[in-house]
């Protein structure tokens, strides 16, 4: 079992919590227990648990997976509901034993969305966040108390992807199932880049100070900036937050109000995350992995590992996935017809069906 050090450098990440509560046999086909008239797995008594830890990408924020979300957890009631007027029928005794506890995390990763901002930004940094997080919630606790009991999830969008394949090459006795969304363990460097975005959104941070600044002339300096695709622009902006609108009407007479006080700011650490970017990018390479391993041998995540990318995307592509092989060899690839990176907001629906699909065999395992 690997050594757990968290360094002091991490720093405690904002999070939204959501909990659904399930009866354990809803993850099984009902009618089998009916069938078979066996109820003995039923009579098991254990408190179960499980986190789903969710990791936006660039630009995100814990608000990414809102819908999706919400999808997921309807799709577990809907299903244990079901599962409870089936067996109530049959043997009502064990209803109400057994029940699993489903804790859904969406986090802000450093330097995005409430979380704290930082200088330094890599997938390591991330990971040991990451780390910190499930000591300071007692996840990490109730996992290394009783592995079997409890059960962690990890699913991430890209930078949040990889940043969760890191963790799990690194932690394998940490976590018990694994979704990269859209995203590959590869280095992208040289290959894509966030430029515009980045230099559109300093550009509008030029306009904060400005007493007559509106979101809507902010926008159009991206626009100016070279950032003419609405989609993108809409997503940061999501970043964009409005300080205080009263401060120039209660401060009138301060000349020097503006600029001591902004009208408007980023959540995000727009200069840190540009410098780093090409670290976010990136990906280590074997050698790297090999160096960095605790027995000097290719780090594998073994457990099922379940890739899901949209089919118009380009950062899931047959080229990336040499890698995927070499380091998560248990593992399923499953793209969704009309839709690219963003696949879980483009077809929420679709994406919570099979994320289900998937958290169920891995919590009834």
């Amino acid at each position: 079992m690997n050594r757990i050090l968290i360094k002091k450098s991490a720093v405690p990440l904002h999070f939204i919590k959501e909990t659904v509560s399930i009866n354990r046999t809803s993850l099984i086909e009902p009618s089998n227990i009916i069938k078979k008239n066996d109820f003995r797995y039923l009579q098991k008594n254990n408190k179960i648990s499980t986190s789903i830890i969710f990791l936006h990408g660039l630009f995100g924020s814990s608000d990414n997976f809102k819908l999706s979300n919400k999808l997921l957890i309807k799709r577990f009631e809907f299903v244990s509901k079901q599962f409870d007027q089936i067996l109530s029928e049959h043997d009502p005794k064990y209803l109400k034993t057994n029940n699993i506890d489903i804790d859904l995390y969406n986090l802000d990763i450093r330097n995005h969305g409430l979380s704290p901002h930082s200088s330094e930004m890599s997938l390591n940094d991330i990971e040991d966040d990451l780390h910190l997080f499930l000591k300071d919630n007692k996840i990490l606790e109730k996992k290394l108390k009783d592995p079997e009991l409890h059960k962690i999830i990890l699913v991430g969008h890209s930078m949040g992807g990889k940043s969760a394949m890191m963790f799990a090459l690194n932690n394998p006795h940490l976590v018990d199932g694994l979704v990269p969304i859209d995203v590959s363990p590869s280095n992208y460097v040289g290959i894509h880049n966030h430029n515009t975005k980045f230099e559109a959104m300093l550009n509008a941070s030029k306009l904060f100070k400005n007493p007559n600044t509106t979101k809507i002339l902010i926008e159009k300096e991206m626009i100016d900036s070279g950032l003419e695709n609405k989609g993108e622009r809409l997503y940061l902006l999501n970043n964009l937050k409005e300080l205080n609108k009263n401060k120039n009407n209660n401060n009138n007479n301060n000349n020097n109000n503006n600029e001591e006080n902004p009208l408007f700011s980023w959540k995000l650490n727009v200069e840190t995350l540009y410098e780093n970017q090409d670290k976010l990018l990136g990906f280590p390479n074997n050698e790297e992995l090999i160096q960095t391993s605790t027995n000097n041998k290719l780090p594998q995540f073994n457990k099922k590992t379940f890739f899901i990318g949209g089919a118009d995307s380009h950062y899931l592509q047959l080229a990336h996935r040499e890698n995927i092989h070499k380091l998560f060899p248990n593992h399923e690839i499953q793209l969704f017809q009309n839709s690219d990176h963003f696949v879980y907001a483009q077809k929420p629906r679709d994406f919570a069906d099979v994320l289900y699909n998937y958290s169920k065999n891995i919590i009834k395992s």
